[in-house]
């Protein structure tokens, strides 16, 4: 069918699904544009992980709109979306489900429950390659060929290297 208004109360509705189920929790919710855009949030613990003492913690963003600049969308990240921009960059990179505003929409909201299972798939390769990366330690060498490598520091006569750069290099060897 053609375009249908969706009320904010029917289309941030789809997350009662998720938390009523316990697999979250609200935690938040913004309005954009003096309100024609708008997000809920939800952490969602059976995702959030810690790695090395860091908490990683998972966050389901629902947002909508009602001046046609984004369709009703779920998507997950791990950073809590404070304004229009972080949405914005997020739902371009993020892996995104989207409903359009028509009369079927509540059709899709199976498979969106369906995609929220394949996330708990993905976020469990996620938290073992951060393990593993936790894991590795650096020999001073190693980190300090990997500085010289993302500062853009040269070795040798012709290094030309500005003192801002070695003193960043240097702060960050005092960290490790």
């Amino acid at each position: 069918g053609g375009y249908q208004i969706i009320q904010n109360e029917e289309s941030l509705s789809l997350l009662d699904e998720v938390v009523s189920s316990g697999l979250a929790k609200y935690s938040g919710a913004k309005a954009f544009k003096y309100g024609a855009v708008v997000m809920i949030r939800a952490e969602v613990p059976t995702f959030s992980y810690d790695v090395a003492g860091d908490a990683i913690k998972t966050y389901m963003h629902l947002a909508t709109s009602h001046d046609g600049s984004i369709a009703t969308s779920i998507l997950m990240s791990p950073q809590r979306l404070i304004c229009q921009n972080l949405l914005n960059v997020n739902a371009k990179r993020a892996e995104m489900f989207s409903f359009k505003h028509t009369r079927n929409y509540r059709l899709k909201v199976d498979e969106a429950m369906q995609i929220f299972a394949k996330y708990r798939a993905a976020f469990q390769v996620q938290k073992d390659a951060f393990n593993r990366m936790a894991s590795e330690e650096f020999s001073k060498l190693a980190l300090e060929s990997f500085l010289d490598e993302l500062l853009g520091i040269k070795k040798g006569q012709d290094a030309d290297n500005s003192t801002r750069v070695e003193n960043q290099k240097e702060e960050m060897l005092v960290l490790a």
